[in-house]
């Protein structure tokens, strides 16, 4: 189990999952039409809006379905295995414009989304 900030750099996030995982967790701004703060989990199935070959691919701003395509195209080319699931735990943003910092209703969803993907993850035995 790995737990890791990738930012806004997709190209390296991509890169890393080509090391073989068995499930992949993002938590990232997920703009749904709720309220802000309302968090939602949503699996990925491969079947996404992004077709590998017309991905633009922007090292500092990938959105998680350009990511999962150029993984996808990653994999093909190098034998490797994409992970078997992906989740998105997704929370929703009171604006998407650039800024700095969470709004209040956003910071208070925080502490639900972890628990939310510690609940995902299988425990760990000693």
């Amino acid at each position: 189990m790995e737990a890791v900030d990738f930012g806004v750099r997709g190209v390296h996030l991509a890169y890393q999952l080509l090391d073989g995982y068995d499930t992949l967790v993002l938590v990232d701004a997920t703009a749904r039409g709720s309220a802000p703060g309302t968090l939602h989990l949503i699996e990925a199935d491969g079947t996404g809006p992004i077709d590998p070959e017309s991905a633009v691919l922007d090292g500092h701003d990938m959105s998680p379905d350009t990511v999962l395509a150029l993984l996808d195209t990653l994999c093909a080319g190098t034998g490797a295995t994409p992970p078997r699931r992906t989740l998105v735990v997704g929370c929703e943003p009171a604006t998407v414009e650039e800024g700095i910092g969470l709004s209040p209703p956003v910071a208070a969803a925080v502490p639900h989304a972890v628990r939310m993907v510690q609940e995902l993850l299988p425990r760990r035995t000693p």
